[in-house]
């Protein structure tokens, strides 16, 4: 046997198993639609991401515009309710 001719042998099987080239670049076709199909879901899901982050970030500016308009009309009665829930979850926490 000629040196070398073991890696010819199984290079010509190789190719002779997958056909023709066009089997081979319709897979790497595919794999870059597959690509192309995941950038296009990821950067969807960073849009829908976002939009929640806006709404939340919403949500807590008018919680916080909320809170201090109560604190500013009743400052006894919040004192008292951080005392409240200062309480609570010093008492869940010493739980643990």
């Amino acid at each position: 046997m000629r040196p070398g001719g073991g890696l010819l042998l199984a290079a010509s099987r190789a190719y002779l198993s997958c056909g023709d080239l066009s089997e081979v670049r319709m897979a790497t076709n595919g794999s870059k639609d597959v690509a192309a199909d995941a950038r296009e879901t990821l950067r969807q899901v960073q849009g829908r991401v976002a939009g929640g982050l806006d709404d939340l970030r919403g949500y807590a500016e008018s919680a916080d515009t909320a809170v201090r308009e109560f604190a500013r009309e009743r400052p006894l009665l919040a004192i008292a309710c951080a005392i409240g829930v200062g309480f609570v979850i010093g008492r869940l926490a010493s739980r643990t």
